[in-house]
């Protein structure tokens, strides 16, 4: 396993992952609107705890998106801002794969339809399966969905996994719900499998991409997202 350090702050939950030799440790809180200080205090509670700084890593991961404007630009400036000091590879990956593999190493099974709460009448949605290797599977990639594309949105799943959406709920009243929450551990894990089999060309603190599935501002609708579309991961 790679010695990787993991930020995960997509959604309700700040939450930061440490692996080193092989350990893992971990720190995370859900306190509203406290995601800079924990960030900040979590990382340096971990790099202490082992006795380590930044630079004795192999890289550094974030929760890419989509999900909280706010929490994926502080995770992905956080994230660089350490990785350009020390000259570590950087790895964004969606904040829904990271739900997803959450949802597996929680015992889930099958493929599973994820859907969360984009705000402003939108939803985010992908699906993924299972796999023993990478952790997760792509079937279907993000996007973002108004509540009428949802409600017609095909899919091969028996189950949603959410983030507690009543909207969601109501439209796959006839499948099994799991409310999941990425959590940094699973981002981990999607990290390490991908480094491991692929090993890749590490995105520089200048390159490492979010995927808002918004415009930059965050508050563009989806008619306007489809009149000048911004490229994901």
């Amino acid at each position: 396993m790679k010695n990787l350090l993991a930020i995960e702050a997509s959604g309700a939950k700040c939450a930061v992952a440490l692996s080193y030799q092989g350990v893992i440790n971990t720190l995370s809180s859900d306190a509203p609107r406290a995601h800079t200080v924990s960030l900040f205090a979590f990382i340096d509670q971990l790099l202490k705890d082992v006795g380590i700084t930044i630079a004795q890593l192999d890289g550094i991961v974030f929760s890419a998106g989509p999900g909280s404007f706010t929490g994926i630009r502080l995770a992905a400036s956080v994230a660089k801002s350490l990785a350009y000091a020390a000259q570590l590879p950087v790895l964004g990956i969606s904040s829904l794969a990271v739900m997803a593999n959450t949802f597996y190493q929680q015992g889930g099974k099958g493929s599973c339809l994820i859907v969360t709460d984009a705000r402003m009448q939108e939803y985010y949605c992908a699906e993924y399966q299972y796999d023993a290797v990478t952790g997760v599977t792509v079937l279907q990639s993000d996007r973002l969905l108004t509540p009428e594309q949802l409600q017609h949105v095909e899919h091969q799943s028996l189950q949603v996994v959410n983030d507690g959406s009543d909207f969601a709920r109501r439209v796959f009243h006839d499948l099994p719900h799991v409310t999941v929450a990425a959590n940094a551990e699973s981002l981990l894990h999607l990290a390490n499998a991908q480094w491991q089999l692929q090993a890749p060309e590490a995105d520089s603190a200048l390159t490492a991409q979010v995927n808002y599935l918004r415009d930059k501002s965050g508050w563009k609708n989806l008619e306007q997202q489809q009149r000048n579309p911004v490229s994901g991961e």
